[in-house]
């Protein structure tokens, strides 16, 4: 179990996330929910990845369980454009990203849980000689999340739990500065360590009815690190001197709330539908102070973003478990607020996935989703984009994504002859 868990850690440091879930949120955590395109996840139908939507979904799982995941997020992302030509893949590929759970059933009423995951990501890598490069160059954010948590079984239709998140995040941002001076650079990168938490709790008011909220709070990094611009830059105070100098920059992260039902319809169909609600309008405008003292603005003007989606699984045989689901998001970025950086668009998600027990304590879940962006305006011309930097850029995105993953679930103690996983 521990080996599992260190392989997660361990990659999540050398792999980053393409943005999936909404600007650079990422939502696959396992190839159950992955399967059902995230129905259900706060009320148990995720797998063990349940527990990173909610904590109190731990006591859906007897005994002591770990949980591994990996998937593949293969963007195809870039910005066309007739007048300034267009920036190619921007996605270099995709990004392979780990994900691990692990419970532990103390007693009848209390369970143990912890989760490694990615919450956040991004990659995208603009063509250096290309127009849209002074938008733009390289964007890379890393974050790796690991959260204890607890959950506590009130009675036999109530749960409750809590997470402490502790949270480390990465970002990198690099841009060409103007045409007027060839080679000017801008580079900024940083990284700190700040704490949140998760809520969580289920319902279940019928036989084969659960219903789980689950909430994760806000981060507020304090990034600090590097400011690298080879040209003076106008700041907020005054002029910014060219020059590699240290810099801070306080970020606030949005928090989350998922809201999950699973519903059983007959002993091998099982219903599932999520609503989940991110207050991406926190993420909005942020200051980089540096050493020479006049302030950068970074600013971005996200609106909140939301999903909505169902699915369901069907227990084929005694070993195989088939899935199916489909969701629209609203992404947290418009037309007002695109850019080349990161040409966001609302999407919709269709995934397939399926499970095969190999023996009554090792299973294996894999699953395929693929995103359909939509046809968008990249219009940087004017103040009303809060990028515009005084260079006008005039195109077009529509972002797609194919994603494959993989889990393998194992449990380490001797489960019950007649069942796996305690559900209802």
């Amino acid at each position: 179990m521990l080996r599992l868990l260190g392989v997660t850690g361990s990659a999540l440091v050398i792999s980053i996330s393409g943005a999936h879930a909404g600007a650079f949120g990422f939502s696959e955590y396992g190839a159950t929910g992955t399967g059902m395109a995230l129905a259900g996840g706060a009320a148990g139908g995720a797998g063990l990845a349940s527990i990173v939507f909610n904590p109190a979904t731990l006591t859906d799982f007897a005994g002591m369980w770990s949980s591994q995941t990996f998937t593949f997020v293969g963007p195809s992302v870039g910005v066309n454009s007739s007048v300034y030509g267009d920036t190619g893949d921007m996605a270099n590929g995709g990004r392979l990203v780990p994900a691990a759970q692990m419970t532990y059933q103390f007693n009848d009423k209390l369970w143990f849980g912890l989760t490694i995951d990615s919450p956040f990501g991004l990659v995208t890598n603009i063509y250096p000689y290309s127009y849209e490069s002074f938008f733009g160059l390289w964007t890379t954010v890393l974050d790796i999340d690991a959260t204890p948590t607890i959950s506590y079984k009130v009675n036999e239709w109530l749960s409750v739990g809590a997470g402490v998140q502790v949270n480390y995040f990465k970002a990198e941002l690099s841009n060409n500065l103007t045409p007027l001076v060839p080679g000017s650079y801008f580079l900024l990168n940083g990284h700190d360590i700040s704490p949140g938490y998760k809520l969580g709790a289920t319902v279940k008011p019928f036989a084969g009815t659960e219903i789980g909220v689950g909430y994760r709070s806000q981060l507020k990094p304090n990034i600090s690190g590097t400011l690298l611009n080879t040209i003076p830059l106008p700041g907020l105070s005054g002029l910014i001197p060219a020059g590699q100098q240290h810099m801070n920059l306080g970020l606030i992260l949005p928090d989350q709330i998922n809201v999950g039902i699973r519903q059983v319809i007959t002993d091998d169909v099982t219903l599932m539908a999520t609503y989940q609600w991110t207050n991406w309008s926190v993420f909005n405008r942020f200051i980089v102070n540096s050493d020479a003292g006049p302030a950068l603005p970074l600013n971005f003007y996200y609106k909140d973003g939301w999903l909505m989606s169902i699915g369901g699984e069907y227990k084929f045989n005694s070993n195989t478990t088939l899935r199916a689901g489909t969701g629209f998001e609203r992404s947290p970025i418009n037309d007002l607020n695109r850019t080349v950086r990161l040409p966001d668009t609302d999407r919709i998600f269709l995934s397939v996935g399926g499970s095969y027990q190999f023996t009554p304590q090792l299973s294996v879940d894999a699953a395929y989703e693929h995103v359909f962006g939509r046809n968008e305006p990249v219009n940087m011309t004017n103040s009303a984009n809060p990028e515009f930097n005084g260079i006008p850029f005039v195109g077009e995105t529509k972002p797609d994504v194919n994603i494959f993953s993989l889990t393998l679930n194992y449990r380490w103690d001797a489960p019950p002859a007649a069942a796996v996983v305690a559900k209802y």
